[in-house]
């Protein structure tokens, strides 16, 4: 966004002069440009949940980067785009600027004075190095999240000085605009909400619109007495949840002076009947020989919706494919494919891989049509790719899902619950990241905190389980632990047979069935700050 600040410059110039109306159009359009790429096509940034249950974007350096940027340019970025907003010219909202806000608030500050050198919460060097100071592009956000106001201006004036001007004109603005917009109104409570089950492990909400005397930012969706994400729009979906489960939601509005309304009337819904097991396919990695658009991209196969799809690119009709990356090695003996919107495969076959470039057909999987719902059962493949091979269609192939399944798994029963722990190093290291179905992101202890500390998970209600199974992968510290159960999340009592010394990559422990809503592993003792790839948990 950086770049375009020229062209936002000119715009305004010539529109002030009154000299060139054609010059003003053009700049204006380059700008819009850029900003309709950004804020409309997944492949300018990441838009996802942050850690506090806040919408937050992670972009990067470059059209082929979708994270990591660092916080130089970032600051850079943040003040392009707020100007832009400011202008009126754009087309800009406060729900749109509001990640950006989040993103700094929630994963960028890791406390007083403590700054990651990237958006996405992690640290470099350079321009991505930490920072004791917040960089000043940064200080328009507090209009959109006032309650880190104070945090950023302690940070940035010392004693209330500073000797950067950039730093004391954008504190000014950011003074006088929490002066002039002291908004204390509330918005008016969601109504009409509403809860439908959409599958054994979504449930989809929807509501209408509240109102504010200033401006409604975001909608914050509650699960019960715990928050579960937010949203811009006014629906929601909430996924992974628990089979054959009841759910009871409500929603609040909130402005952009952090002012939050009354919850709305409560629904609730009761989740489908498990599948045969869960959809290993779900959450992943996704590829694609051709694409028709971003708007028909790989994912939209795999995402559960079969009101989105994915569609080979125009004219492409005969070898397309669209593969899946499971991220590691992975069991599976079922395909579920739905070519719901347009029946066109005239041939197909499924394929296996382990390094995503060498595939082998898997006996028994090949096909002619495929039809609104096609179950694909044959002999169990252990890989950490798969892809749907269309060796020719009479048009250009669309497929609306595809689901993968073990029928002989067992169900994670962490998945879509609530997570706590001991302490934490950072928002990029919460306890959630412990119990996300990702081995490449970890729970870690805050710095020196290496004995008697645990990571907690809430079944919302009393679930049986007897096996555990965690992974220690990134660095392997932990020398005593036990598990703990609890019916209060208070006063915790050992699991028998449970008690060990290391842990290691991949340890499953097994015990006598259990009982209760909440299981914690507790770590006595560690080498290091103790840190907790992956722990998930069954009933077999």
């Amino acid at each position: 966004m950086m770049i375009t600040y020229g062209f936002q410059n000119l715009a305004a110039a010539h529109e002030i002069l009154g000299d060139n109306p054609t010059l003003v159009a053009m700049y204006d359009n380059i700008v819009q440009t850029s900003l309709n790429w950004f804020f409309n096509d997944d492949s300018a940034k990441q838009t996802y949940v942050d850690s506090a249950g806040n919408t937050a974007y992670n972009w990067g350096y470059n059209p082929t980067l979708l994270g990591g940027e660092d916080s130089n340019h970032a600051s850079l970025d943040v003040a392009g785009f707020y100007r832009a907003y400011l202008s009126g010219r754009y087309g800009i909202t406060a729900a749109m600027m509001k990640p950006f806000a989040n993103m700094y608030a929630d994963v960028m500050m890791k406390g007083p004075n403590s700054f990651s050198g990237r958006v996405d919460g992690t640290d470099g060097t350079g321009h991505g190095a930490p920072t004791t100071y917040a960089r000043s592009g940064n200080l328009f956000l507090t209009a959109l999240r006032p309650d880190m106001y104070y945090a950023l201006a302690n940070a940035d004036l010392p004693n209330k000085t500073t000797t950067s001007m950039d730093t004391f004109s954008r504190f000014m603005w950011a003074k006088n605009y929490r002066y002039n917009h002291s908004d204390t109104q509330a918005p008016t409570a969601p109504t009409n909400l509403t809860a439908a089950a959409a599958s054994s492990s979504q449930i989809n909400l929807n509501w209408s619109a509240a109102t504010d005397n200033v401006s409604v930012t975001e909608y914050e969706i509650y699960r019960g007495t715990s928050k579960v994400g937010s949203s811009v729009t006014t629906s929601y979906m909430d996924k992974g949840l628990s089979p054959s489960t009841a759910y009871s939601y409500t929603v609040k509005a909130k402005d952009s002076a952090g002012n939050v309304s009354g919850a709305s009337n409560s629904a609730s819904a009761t989740t489908q009947a498990a599948s045969p097991t869960t959809n290993l396919a779900s959450g992943k990695t996704y590829s694609a020989s051709t694409t028709w658009s971003s708007s028909y991209s790989a994912d939209k196969a795999f995402d559960g919706n079969t009101g989105t799809r994915w569609s080979a690119s125009s004219g492409s009709l005969n070898d397309q494919w669209i593969t899946v990356d499971f991220g590691s090695s992975t069991t599976y003996n079922q395909a579920v494919v739905k070519e719901i919107s347009f029946q066109r495969v005239t041939s197909y076959k499924l394929q296996s891989s382990d390094d995503g470039t060498n595939f082998t057909d898997i006996a028994g999987t090949t096909g002619t049509t495929i039809g609104a719902n096609k179950t694909i059962d044959f002999s169990s493949v252990n890989s950490r790719y798969l892809r749907l091979y269309v060796s020719t269609a009479s048009a250009v192939p669309t497929v609306d899902e595809i689901e993968v399944y073990n029928t002989g798994a067992a169900t994670n029963l962490v998945i879509g619950k609530t997570f706590n722990a001991s302490t934490t190093w950072s928002a990029s290291y919460a306890a959630a990241l412990a119990f996300d179905v990702n081995d490449a992101t970890r729970w870690s202890a805050s710095r020196d905190s290496l004995n008697n500390q645990w990571i907690s998970v809430d079944f919302g209600t009393p679930t049986t389980f007897n096996q555990a199974l965690i992974k220690e992968t990134t660095y392997q510290r932990v020398t005593s632990y036990k598990l703990q159960s609890s019916s209060d999340g208070t006063n915790y009592t050992d699991i028998t047979g449970t008690v060990g010394t290391s842990i290691g990559a991949s340890k499953t422990i097994n015990f006598t069935p259990i009982t209760s809503r909440y299981l914690r592993i507790y770590i006595s003792s560690a080498s290091s700050e103790p840190t907790i790839n992956e722990m998930e948990v069954y009933n077999k």
